[in-house]
């Protein structure tokens, strides 16, 4: 009877922790504070950068709760999951981190297991404890796409404005890493053509710039690597963050990353995130 009880206990666990991983897979964005409740000041020793960087590995498009989102989520604010981190049981020298992802009406979705250091250096010690938090639930993280996260346009919109989204851009660009093709779908209206016409050639010029396919050479330097074209011009520094294959970008608030086997260049700006691919030879 024991064994019975016991092994019904097994495949309840195992039936939740599946159900669990298929839910948080089937989110396409999570959104990241830009300050936590146990810190002072945003983004403190890096924290909130380090897990949108975690969080971009596994697949998912990230953004901070004060930036601009894409059209989808702006409207529907549940098709994303809402990223935390809290510090458990403080001790002298020793920080313990988890990190908790919850659905748009706070409902957990999934925790991870304490990730802990003892690192003398506040920051060294914050950083490896979040690592140390990532690790334990990393291999149920990773992005599938389905019906309830797929977007026929991309737009982008303010998160800032009243109840209704104030679209950006009335042109969905969609650039395919692996062709460089570039698929353009128009979608205006008479009111609205006046305003988005800087708006589409922005967006055009930043998609020429996405689709070229000139190489840059990985050259290592301090800390990093500078990337070189062929004229030979440095044409960035890449900062290593203790993440393998993400960089941050010297001078700019962007971070170069790899996607499927593809690095990707994505930078903040005020009409959204701009990403584009980058052919890189190290």
């Amino acid at each position: 009877m024991k064994k019975i009880f016991s092994l019904l206990l097994i495949c309840c666990f195992g039936l939740l922790k599946v159900n669990s991983q298929t839910e948080v897979n089937s989110y396409k964005y999570i959104i990241v504070p830009l300050q936590y409740k146990f810190l002072k000041g945003e983004n403190k020793y890096r924290l909130n950068t380090l897990t949108k960087q975690l969080f971009l590995k596994s697949g998912y498009e990230v953004y901070y709760d004060k930036q601009l989102f894409p059209a989808d989520l702006f409207e529907d604010r549940c098709l994303a999951m809402y990223a935390d981190v809290n510090e458990i049981d403080r001790g002298f020298r020793i920080t313990n981190l988890e990190i908790e992802l919850r659905d748009c009406k706070g409902e957990l979705i999934l925790k991870s297991d304490l990730g802990r250091s003892g690192i003398n250096n506040h920051e060294k010690r914050f950083t490896t404890a979040l690592r140390n938090a990532y690790d334990t639930f990393s291999d149920r993280l990773f992005y599938q796409e389905t019906a309830k996260s797929t977007s026929t346009e991309e737009k982008v919109v303010d998160n800032k404005t009243s109840d209704k989204p104030l679209v950006k851009s009335a042109v969905a660009l969609e650039v395919s890493t692996n062709s460089n093709k570039v698929v353009e779908t128009k979608d205006t209206t008479e009111k609205e053509a006046e305003k988005t016409t800087e708006v589409t050639a922005v967006e055009k010029e930043t998609v020429e710039e996405a689709s070229g396919n000139e190489i840059l050479y990985a050259q290592e330097v301090d800390n990093g690597y500078q990337l070189v074209n062929s004229e030979p011009k440095v044409v960035m520094v890449l900062l290593k963050t203790g993440l393998d294959d993400v960089f941050n970008v010297k001078g700019n608030d962007a971070i170069v990353f790899k996607k499927n086997g593809v690095w990707m260049y994505s930078e903040n700006k005020e009409n959204g995130v701009k990403l584009k691919p980058l052919n890189i030879k190290f």
